[in-house]
């Protein structure tokens, strides 16, 4: 969890996002596939944004201070509309230098057998995921909590299928599932304590250990023809906009 957010003016920082991006609240919030209404009540400061919103403004602040604003503009205009893809493209233009050109959607989705959904994670319930999650990565709720940002009584509460996750706690859930697919758990439990706890860091971590599996690809691809880079936590890193709060 955590713990400073009542401290940061979130919806001033949103503000501020919009305003270097040079949009209007309904182009801004069909941008982030948020609405105009939810950006309508950052700006008035009649409702702070929720976690999923926290973390596409961190995003973005560190996305534009590494690329001009066309190209995050286009490129998040070629994304898919789910929020994961939106995640996925911010932090790809994080991790990389400035770019001319947009990105495509495809150049930043992860291998074709990380995101495929067996029949079993198809139908799947929520404290299904969530205890399939536990095994995999050998950890009890409290460690899991940790690793992903959230409360410890959120996952008890996921387990017990008690309340939905909400949509940052969801998109956490997808990506750790996908994640699981290509490394083992070792690599992937050590990459998020080195993430801390700030969302976007958390984010940048996952989205990039999806795009980047170190087991073989299942058959009946063939094996990859090179080994994938090693994990390292500097690759993700993002220098935070002058003066804006962590």
């Amino acid at each position: 969890m955590r713990g400073d957010d009542e401290d940061v003016d979130w919806c001033s920082r949103s503000e501020a996002v919009r305003g270097m991006l040079k949009l209007n609240q309904q182009s801004f919030g069909s941008l982030l596939r948020i609405g105009m209404g939810a950006v309508r009540r950052w700006r008035n400061g009649q409702q702070a944004p929720d976690k999923f919103g926290r973390l596409l403004i961190e995003l973005l602040e560190g996305v534009l201070n590494v690329h001009h604003r066309s190209v995050v503009i286009e490129s998040l205009r070629k994304a898919r509309p789910e929020p994961l893809s939106i995640v996925r493209t911010l932090t790809w233009l994080g991790s990389h230098s400035r770019l001319s050109e947009p990105v495509d959607a495809a150049v930043t989705s992860p291998p074709w057998w990380i995101v495929r959904r067996t029949s079993e994670e198809e139908t799947e319930s929520l404290c299904e995921r969530v205890r399939r999650l536990l095994r995999a990565l050998g950890v009890n709720q409290q460690d899991l909590a940790t690793l992903i940002g959230v409360s410890f009584s959120s996952v008890c509460r996921w387990k017990r299928s008690v309340v939905d996750p909400a949509d940052f706690a969801q998109l956490t859930l997808e990506l750790l599932s996908n994640v699981i697919k290509g490394h083992v758990a070792e690599i992937v439990i050590r990459a998020l304590r080195e993430a801390g706890s700030r969302r976007a860091d958390i984010a940048r971590t996952l989205t990039w250990l999806e795009r980047h599996p170190t087991l073989p690809e299942p058959s009946p691809r063939p094996p990859r023809a090179s080994s994938p880079p090693p994990f390292n936590a500097a690759l993700l890193a993002v220098e935070p906009l002058s003066g804006s709060p962590r």
